[in-house]
């Protein structure tokens, strides 16, 4: 495939992967209002993310074998047009039972069916030179995706609700905000289903694969230790970027500031996503991606630990949380490139990303359930202190990890 057409490619699976992910995560702008519209606690909340995350660590291992037996473009169009139903869905504002439902069905629908043939589709297009940039394209473009749409969402809610602030107009502004990502995503499955097409290596990986290799797949996998290693970074790396699903709540309760202005931070923070994602995805090209990896896990922590420890005007708040966005969006789009150093057959390669995306994120169901439990037993405010400084330790446990992942690289290189 040429390098404009690689590109073109890029950018229909970067606009799949910033569209689909905001309607699930609606409260990383809109949680103090979400709580508010759909009459549930922050308790409750936890639980439906911790029930996310369940169904994303179930998804994980089959989406890899969906990922190495079905063309990518059939699997995210059906991803694009569940999620939107299940949208449609929420914006009725159901009961508590239904949304757990909802929750369940958007587990499935990014991840089951989504998220291995995306970052395939992705890796196939790379090239050894490439990798870092195309992964943080990815991750940095489809931040610019999310900022944008992050944008419209807040004017939305702020057009409706700044002239009365009662249930009613919340009620309104929130289903408004919802209908605008659910008719994003049937537009892009739309133009997708037009136009995405396979590349060559993906048809020859997806016809040569064997069915009855999964399980000596997985188990070949599992011997390797740079799966190991890979996953426990993006297990760690993974660990200090969830801290921005909280920059709204800490916000709210921990430095006063209205829901409005918690919204305008926490979208700021959105456009860091394409600089860091992008920016740093060339800056790991040049001056390698482990030690970009061990910088910015040694900022974001330092600058949780700062916020959850010492108090601090709004301003320098404000700033070092749209900083550390900056940091934690550079780590998200920096440690899927690490892929490089995995030498794995094609054919293996949806599998061993599903298996590694199946470790790595655990998060998504331990997060959630950790700040579930420090809220039942610490207030709100002392909640959301522990909860930084909890992955501010985490990260300084990934920034060792990158370290050691670095000197085993480098070991083995000379070897060679």
């Amino acid at each position: 495939m040429s390098v404009k057409k690689s590109y073109l490619q890029l950018i229909l699976l970067v606009l799949a992967a910033g569209s689909i992910y905001p309607l699930v995560y609606l409260r990383t702008n809109f949680q103090e209002p979400l709580l508010e519209v759909l009459h549930i606690s922050i308790d409750q909340l936890s639980t439906l993310y911790s029930m996310l995350g369940m169904m994303f660590v179930i998804g994980y291992l089959p989406s890899g074998w969906l990922a190495d037996r079905f063309p990518a473009k059939w699997l995210i169009v059906f991803s694009l047009l569940a999620t939107s139903l299940l949208g449609l869905w929420l914006s009725t504002m159901p009961s508590y039972p239904i949304i757990k439902l909802i929750f369940i069905g958007f587990g499935f629908s990014t991840v089951f069916t989504f998220w291995s043939s995306l970052m395939k589709a992705v890796k196939l297009l790379t090239t050894p030179e490439t990798e870092g940039k195309f992964f943080g394209i990815l991750d940095g473009g489809r931040g610019l995706v999310e900022a944008i749409l992050g944008t419209i969402a807040i004017s939305i809610f702020v057009a409706i609700t700044k002239s009365s602030p009662d249930q009613a107009n919340t009620d309104t502004a929130m289903r408004y905000v919802i209908f605008m990502y659910v008719i994003t995503l049937i537009i892009l499955a739309a133009a997708i289903a037009l136009t995405l097409s396979e590349t060559k290596r993906e048809k020859t990986s997806t016809k040569n694969v064997e069915k009855k290799a999964s399980i000596l797949a997985i188990k070949q996998l599992l011997g390797m230790k740079e799966v190991w290693l890979i996953s426990a970074i993006i297990f760690t790396g993974y660990t200090v970027f969830w801290t921005v699903y909280y920059f709204s709540g800490f916000l709210v309760v921990n430095q006063k500031v209205s829901a409005e202005l918690a919204g305008t931070i926490t979208v700021i923070v959105l456009w860091m996503r394409p600089i860091g994602g992008i920016g740093g995805g060339i800056i790991a090209d040049k001056i390698g991606k482990t030690k970009l990896l061990a910088i910015t896990l040694l900022f974001s922590s330092t600058g949780l630990f700062l916020i959850s420890i010492i108090p601090l005007s709004n301003a320098i708040v404000f700033t070092i949380i749209i900083l550390i966005g900056l940091s934690n969006y550079v780590i998200r789009g920096v440690y899927w490139s690490l892929l490089q150093f995995l030498q794995v057959n094609a054919t293996l390669l949806g599998t061993a990303i599903g298996l590694i995306s199946f470790l790595g994120y655990l998060p998504d169901v331990i997060l959630p359930t950790i700040s579930g439990q420090l809220y039942k037993q610490f207030s709100y405010e002392q909640a959301n202190s522990l909860y930084f400084m909890i992955s501010a330790g985490i990260g300084i446990i990934g920034l060792i990890l990158t370290l050691y992942f670095y000197f085993r690289i480098e070991k083995l290189t000379k070897e060679k």
